[in-house]
Formats: structure tokens, sequence, C-alpha cells
């Protein structure tokens, strides 16, 4: 007896992603990559985070689609994601990274661009140090230049929202790089 692949029997390719799942993936697969890669400073464990939230997305997609917001839905499973890799792997952040490259390489003080990365290494900790959804919002909205809308839309949160989290992570921010 020939053993049948759910969905063969239908005369539909068995390897097919879910309606919609397609173009879920292509309209956010970048967002999401940029995300986990400035969470976790390493193209690889983004790359494998953010393909471990869509496994998971495509595996659940029907429960998914009933969500009252996908993105954020998914956005908070690639946040798990994302802390798992952290925890799991352990690895250096990208600030600590570029210090050490910085400290090894000994730039002399007259290159151009030394002030502005040590400014651009500053700013990233400071980022760092930010509570979660402070850090999160800013990173969605400057890092990868998404609206206050579509960063609201991801999150789940509302406008109003994001606003209150980046105006309180600018006052943060501000009071940590005072200092």
């Amino acid at each position: 007896m020939a053993r049948t692949i759910v969905g063969e029997a239908e005369g539909e390719d068995p390897f097919a992603s879910p309606p919609g799942f397609y173009q879920f993936h292509q309209a956010n697969f970048e967002n999401f990559l940029n995300y986990a890669y400035l969470q976790l400073g390493n193209r690889q464990d983004a790359e494998e985070a953010v393909q471990e939230a869509f496994l998971n997305a495509f595996r659940k997609w029907d429960l998914l689609l009933a969500a009252d917001n996908l993105n954020a839905l998914f956005f908070t499973m690639l946040r798990h994601r994302v802390f798992d890799q952290q925890r799991r792997r352990k690895r250096m952040s990208v600030v600590e990274a570029s210090a050490e490259q910085l400290a090894e390489h000994q730039l002399a003080a007259e290159d151009p661009g030394l002030e502005s990365l040590e400014l651009r290494l500053l700013l990233e900790a400071a980022i760092r140090r930010l509570p979660e959804r402070q850090r999160d919002v800013i990173t969605l909205k400057y890092l990868l230049g998404l609206s206050s809308r579509e960063v609201a839309r991801m999150m789940g949160i509302s406008e109003p929202t994001v606003s209150t989290h980046l105006h309180q992570a600018r006052k943060r921010l501000t009071r940590l790089l005072d200092c």
C-alpha cells in the first residue's frame, strides 16, 4: 500500500507553503533579519533565529492567521528565538566585538572615521542598556527605518504607545550618553 502525503491525495503539491505564508515571508524577511542581527550581532545567529521563527510560523500558520495582528505575533515569536540564541550562544554583542576589534587594531587618533566609530559604539552600548520595549522601538524606528505605524503594527501596540516608548528611550539615552 502506497503512503499518501497530506495534500497529495487532493492533487496539491505536498511541499507547497500554506496560502499567504510565502507573501508574508517575502514582505517581512529582511526587516526581521535586520532586527535579529542588531540584537544578536552575528549574521549567522540572526539568520538561524529568523529561520527558526519562520519554521515555527509555517507549522502553525493556520493558528497565526486567526490572530488579530500577525506581525505582532510573529515578532513575539522572533524575539523568543533571539532570546534563545542569546542564551544558548552567549556570543559577544556587536558592541563588544567592535570595541575589541578597535582595541586590537589600535586605530590612529587622527583617523577621521575613528570619532564616528567611537560615537556609534557608545550609542549601541547605550541602546543595549535600555529596557526591552524601548530598545525594540528604537531599533525598529531608527536603525531599521520603520515608520511609527509600522513599529506599532509589528509590536502589537498603538502608535501613541510607540511615541511614548520613543520619548522615554531618547530621554534615557541622553542621560546614558551624558555620563
